[in-house]
């Protein structure tokens, strides 16, 4: 029941710091209990792109080939945050701080002509396969 109990109070902890933290060492505290805190919340905010791609490719590919200014705001919020992860919040994504707006152009319409952006995103998709006996398995048994 203990470890019970503690694991409680760290889940607690992570969201009313004050009742588990004095006032004076709460942020050394914290930053001990929850070292990757950061890390692991930058991880769950860019990784939905590469989750979707790997399990549904041909969804969100469908959507792409259909709307030129989607398969834009799609390539070019990955080159915003790729680039640097402070450029997200800001109003312009900070495209034109490393690009012109020719190469970011480019870039799109290599996707939008060829139509290949959901093929490009099963790559995804058939590497996570490829890499993960689970995944096979579980293909092959479903599919």
């Amino acid at each position: 029941m203990e470890s019970g109990c503690y694991i409680a109070k760290v889940l607690l902890a992570q969201y009313f710091p004050s009742l588990f933290f004095s006032a004076e060492t709460r942020d050394r505290d914290y930053a001990k209990l929850f070292p990757l805190k950061d890390r692991i919340f930058y991880l769950l905010q860019e990784s939905g792109y590469m989750h979707i791609q790997a399990t549904k490719p041909d969804t969100v590919g469908a959507a792409l080939v259909d709307s030129p200014v989607g398969l834009a705001a799609y390539i070019l919020e990955k080159f915003s945050t790729w680039t640097n992860p402070a450029y997200r919040d800001r109003d312009d994504g900070g495209l034109t701080e490393k690009f012109t707006l020719d190469e970011l152009l480019t870039n799109i319409m290599i996707y939008w002509t060829s139509g290949n952006i959901a093929s490009s995103q099963r790559f995804y998709k058939e590497n996570l396969a490829r890499h993960n006996p689970i995944a096979k398995y579980a293909h092959s048994c479903f599919f």
